[in-house]
């Protein structure tokens, strides 16, 4: 129960930071990159507090990573770069 209160904390410590890369941006990008609207998906991420900034990619659209990459905004955009240009 203190271990899944403080990853709440950690959480809500991070979305008041804002300073979390956002997917969004990616998204914007890559249609600049392919010079058309992205195609309708959907991406499940799912974030867990494990060591080192890691990511796995479950399926074609759910993918897990770590918060240390999660938190790192220019690694978690090379590391989703592909994913959503696979999507989009």
């Amino acid at each position: 129960m203190r271990w899944s209160s403080a990853r709440g904390r950690e959480d809500a410590t991070a979305m008041r930071r804002g300073d979390r890369f956002r997917v969004g941006d990616l998204v914007r990008a890559v249609e600049a990159e392919k010079g058309r609207k992205a195609r309708p998906f959907d991406l499940k991420v799912t974030e867990l507090p494990v060591a080192g900034a890691v990511g796995w990619r479950v399926s074609k659209r759910h993918v897990v990573v770590s918060r240390a990459l999660r938190e790192d905004a220019a690694g978690y955009r090379q590391w989703l770069a592909p994913v959503i240009r696979e999507l989009a």
